[in-house]
């Protein structure tokens, strides 16, 4: 993912996996820990670029207004545990649920269980426990006698604040250095796993986090949470003291001293800001040409094989992967088409099948209307003679079209009936399927598909392509047109990146070897090798 990030957005080399984790320590990059020294002092070997500023806090309690139901809840009796797990989701939420309930019946004390992003909670919620929605920390812990949570850092920094003994529930990440740390100050239940978390196991977390040590312990770092100060304010300090803002390599503009070098004037130690560099071309006393960009710092990590048997070793093996990955991934690529063509076959197969089905029923719809029309009886004088009119202008209606079906337009083929593009349907009822055509032609498209069913696919289209890399409904209408270019294409990448590893070959391997036999004499204490 690092590598990814400078690659693609820095355009920066990637780094060794092997090589670049202890980058911060070789290097000397200065560093600062947001926790407190008062849980985890520094470690002797730890050199100065190294602070710990403390934990960092922001104040929610200010603007919250608890409901009125917790208010009763926490007045009703003696202060009660919280337990939570925050933006953590669990497979089965009502089991684990039941566990939290049993323990806490187990610990005999009260307790705010947070529902979280995992909903937990149900319906048969016991006496003696109110299920929390979302409540600042700073608010509510200051109110409860102890937490149980899922050790994210927030979270314990805010409980040790407070000065509430903690049992953390490690899922993944940190959580578990956190939940160790504790443990080992005092100031809580040693940590355990979700995964190996019982009714029993949490209960006697929970008795051992209101014992009179652990309840000491954690007043004691929160005391020292207190004395260090604010930790965002001395973060900043720590940032600011790593800068070099004074002597001969001053981040400092040499004019304006309140500003930051960006340039430096070429041949000379002169370093001005953006602003000076302006007004002193501005007054034709310096060009741009003259000015260089400053980087105040910079470090050098990689400087090629120690020596050249590795180096060419490296080379060798590095190259190799890239081809046996290229030609190696054809497969696994032809794979990955035959499965997009495949849904993409069943999705327009269905669509079809819709269209043709909503066709249908339209055809029967409009079958049903003619018929109606036919078998309309009159039942008075006047209705009758107004249904003869009427029949007399249909039959009107049917000669003129007869009259024009003999005569084929400009845009029909001869010998071919118009009237085959309409229906299949051979009831004449000319007057109310017109009217009847032009209500189902307004909702298609131009193609004569269902404008909702079209409507419905583009939708469908647009939530896969937002969710799915593989945008299957982009192939063609047709996939047996582009099939073979397709798996053209599948092979000639794969194969691609093989040939392009080969060609690298030569010119990685001369490279290993030549910073290989440089760097060679620093094995036997060399320090005059250049970089």
């Amino acid at each position: 993912m690092i590598n990814h990030f400078r690659v693609k957005t820095l355009g920066l080399e990637p780094v060794s996996t092997l090589w670049a984790p202890g980058q911060l320590y070789r290097l000397k990059v200065p560093y600062t820990y947001l926790w407190s020294p008062g849980l985890i002092p520094k470690p002797e070997d730890w050199g100065p670029e190294i602070d710990i500023a403390g934990f960092v806090f922001l104040d929610l309690a200010s603007s919250f207004k608890p409901p009125e139901e917790l208010t009763k809840f926490l007045d009703a009796g003696e202060p009660p545990i919280y337990i939570g797990f925050g933006s953590i989701v669990v497979d089965d939420p009502d089991k684990f649920t039941k566990m939290i309930f049993e323990a806490v019946k187990k610990a005999g004390v009260r307790a705010l269980v947070s529902k979280g992003w995992g909903g937990l909670g149900d319906d048969n919620t016991p006496e003696g426990v109110y299920m929390l929605e979302n409540t600042p920390h700073d608010w509510l812990f200051p109110k409860v006698k102890a937490v149980v949570h899922h050790g994210g850092a927030g979270t314990t920094a805010i409980g040790l604040k407070c000065g509430k003994p903690t049992m953390i529930v490690p899922f993944f990440g940190d959580q578990q250095f956190w939940g160790s740390m504790i443990s080992k100050s005092g100031a809580g239940a040693e940590p355990v796993p979700y995964k190996s978390l019982t009714a029993d196991k949490l209960a006697e977390g929970i008795k051992q986090c209101l014992t009179d040590k652990a309840r000491e312990e954690a007043e004691k770092i929160a005391k020292d949470i207190e004395e260090e100060g604010d930790g965002a304010k001395n973060a900043v300090t720590s940032f600011h003291r790593s800068l070099v803002l004074r002597g001969h390599n001053s981040m400092r503009c040499a004019i304006l001293e309140d500003r930051v070098a960006v340039w430096n004037l070429k041949n000379t130690n002169l370093r001005l800001s953006a602003l000076a560099a302006e007004l002193l071309v501005e007054k034709k006393k310096l060009h741009w040409k003259q000015l260089r960009l400053i980087r105040h710092n910079e470090w050098n990590d990689f400087e090629g094989p120690g020596e050249p048997i590795t180096g060419g070793t490296t080379a060798i093996m590095g190259n190799l992967t890239g081809i046996a990955t290229g030609i190696g991934s054809v497969p696994f690529r032809i794979a990955k088409t035959g499965k997009k063509r495949s849904r993409h076959e069943e999705k327009k197969r269905r669509k079809s099948e819709e269209v043709r089905r909503k066709s249908e029923e339209a055809q029967r719809k409009r079958d049903g209307q003619a018929n109606g029309h036919a078998n309309r009886k009159p039942v008075d004088g006047n209705k009758a003679n107004g249904h003869v009119k009427g029949n007399t202008s249909t039959a009107q209606t049917n000669d003129h079209d007869k009259n024009q079906e003999k005569q084929p337009s400009s845009s029909e083929p001869a010998g071919k009936d118009p009237t085959d593009n309409i229906s299949d349907s051979k009831a004449p009822a000319r007057g109310g399927e017109k009217a009847t055509q032009g209500y189902e032609m307004a909702k298609k498209t131009t193609t004569g598909e269902p404008k909702a069913q079209n409507e419905d696919a583009n939708k469908e289209h647009e939530d896969r392509n937002g969710d799915d890399d593989d945008n299957y409904s982009e192939l063609s209408d047709d996939p047996e047109e582009n099939a073979a270019e397709q798996m053209g294409r599948d092979v000639g990448e794969g194969l691609g990146g093989a040939a392009e590893s080969l060609a690298r070959m030569p010119m990685d391997l001369s490279l290993a070897i030549a910073q290989g036999f440089h760097n060679a004499p620093r094995l036997y204490g060399d320090e005059t090798v250049r970089r």
